[in-house]
């Protein structure tokens, strides 16, 4: 955790002094200058807590560092292909354990977690007025987006957010688009060094850890992250008994909704106003990612199982049975259920969300020039699987 806590010092000054640097994401405007000076504060203030927390964590529960995190399983996948629903269902499985929106955002550490934990029961004793009035802020705040990936502080959320103290979570990028370090995080393998990459990924293991220790050692952890995308190799190497789920989609319309459900965070920061300098950082993402996730998959294709969008919306339930069976997981009674639900439900699912490439200015015949091969053979991977077991 020192060495971590040392990076996130390094890492946050260089953030902070890149604020201001000029850059067509980051323009000087009165609203972006309003905006940082409002939200840096209180954002600073929160990561100082949730170091507070580490702290306490080695004098008060320094028995988490013993704990075990076997078997895991990851879902992964390029943003924007369906990993929300995938993780949200296979929650369902009582065996898993996987961090909620609060605990990655608000609680971290044991000692933070014990607090909330302990104001909740309170709570929950004065019929929730609190989580009610939390939870309403939360989606006041995310406004639009809560369409696109459904806000919920209860909700199973993406453990990566967890790694934000660390200033190891790339979505801050969004905020601070200046920051070269953050946007070297969205292509890990390919961008961070050997040093880099070991702190991030002990303070994850750290978290992961922590997240056991609190809600039981014996259950398994489920991680979902479409951010670790380029991550793979990495966590497969670091987790030799872990298996992957990885979510693709076609990348044009991939990259095309991951633009879209940005414009929310593009508001509340002032980011790339013109909206022409995320969508070639995103393309490289989608791209580098891609090529991560194929690359890992043939290393290791007992280990990783594709889950196609197309598939994933057409039988959702009978398309997660199979990659499940293909690394070898059984499906519990409960997540059976929820999986058979999952499919009854799938012929009246309509997304709302409406986008197209075109607005975002990106050739659609260069995205899938750079990324339709990866695409393709991660897809053929799940089409021979799906042959195998049917």
């Amino acid at each position: 955790m020192q060495a971590a806590f040392r990076r996130s010092l390094r890492v946050h000054a260089k953030m902070l002094r890149s604020a201001l640097a000029p850059d067509p994401a980051a323009p000087r405007s009165p609203a972006r200058l309003a905006r940082l000076a409002a939200l840096m504060p209180p954002y600073l203030a929160v990561q100082t807590m949730h170091w507070a927390g580490f702290a306490l964590d080695e004098l008060l529960y320094a028995g988490y560092r013993g704990v075990r995190v076997d078997q895991p399983l990851f879902v992964l996948g390029i943003p924007r292909s369906g990993t929300t629903f995938v993780h949200r269902t296979l929650a369902a499985d009582p065996a898993f354990t996987t961090l909620s929106t609060w605990e990655a955002v608000l609680a971290p550490s044991i000692t933070e977690r014990r607090v909330w934990l302990a104001l909740g029961q309170v709570d929950d004793r004065l019929g929730r007025p609190a989580s009610r009035l939390l939870n309403r802020f939360v989606r006041r705040l995310a406004g639009d987006f809560d369409d696109i990936h459904g806000v919920d502080l209860a909700a199973a959320e993406e453990d990566y957010l967890a790694l934000i103290p660390a200033a190891g979570c790339f979505l801050l990028a969004l905020g601070l688009p200046t920051s070269k370090d953050l946007w070297g995080l969205a292509t890990f393998d390919e961008t961070l060094d050997d040093a880099d990459r070991s702190i991030l990924l002990d303070f994850y293991h750290a978290l992961l850890q922590k997240h056991l220790y609190v809600h039981g050692p014996d259950r398994r952890i489920l991680s979902k992250n479409a951010a670790f995308a380029s991550w793979a190799p990495a966590l497969a190497a670091r987790y030799p008994e872990a298996r992957f789920l990885v979510c693709v989609r076609d990348p044009v319309r991939a990259i095309s909704s991951q633009l879209s459900s940005i414009t929310a965070a593009r508001a509340v920061f002032a980011s790339d106003p013109a909206g022409t300098a995320f969508p070639p950082r995103f393309q490289a993402i989608y791209r580098s990612g891609l090529r991560a996730l194929r690359q890992a998959i043939q290393t290791e294709p007992a280990r990783f199982a594709a889950v196609d969008m197309t598939e994933l919306q057409r039988r959702p339930g009978a398309t997660l049975r199979k990659a499940l069976r293909h690394v070898g997981e059984t499906v519990s009674t409960q997540l059976s259920q929820a999986l058979t639900g999952a499919d009854r439900q799938a012929a009246d699912y309509r997304s709302a969300h409406a986008h197209q490439i075109d607005h975002f200015k990106l050739d659609r015949q260069a995205i899938r020039r750079e990324m339709q091969d990866d695409y393709d053979a991660i897809r053929a991977s799940a089409e021979a699987r799906w042959q195998e077991v049917s």
